[in-house]
Parts: structure tokens; sequence; C-alpha cells
């Protein structure tokens, strides 16, 4: 499942900026 591991990274990095 390639797109769970892409949902999870744009996640990962929307998360960063969230935090930012």
């Amino acid at each position: 499942m390639p797109r769970t591991m892409l949902t999870d990274q744009h996640w990962q990095k929307l998360k960063v900026i969230l935090r930012n």
C-alpha cells in the first residue's frame, strides 16, 4: 500500500508545519 506510505510522509510534513 504505497498510498498509505505517501500519506504518512505528507502528514509528517504537515505536522511539522502545523507544529511550527
